[in-house]
């Protein structure tokens, strides 16, 4: 999961807060990490 949260660092246009903080990723966006990591048998890799 680290992995593609590096990925959606380094790629993805985020939204900022009022306090100019970056916004966290969508729970969405999330569970599609759990998701692909669980199907490729790294759940915490």
């Amino acid at each position: 999961m680290q992995k593609n949260y590096n990925e959606w660092m380094s790629e993805s246009l985020r939204e900022l807060t009022p306090a100019s903080r970056i916004k966290r990723p969508s729970y969405e966006t999330v569970v599609n990490w759990v998701n692909r990591s669980w199907n490729t048998g790294f759940a915490f890799g």
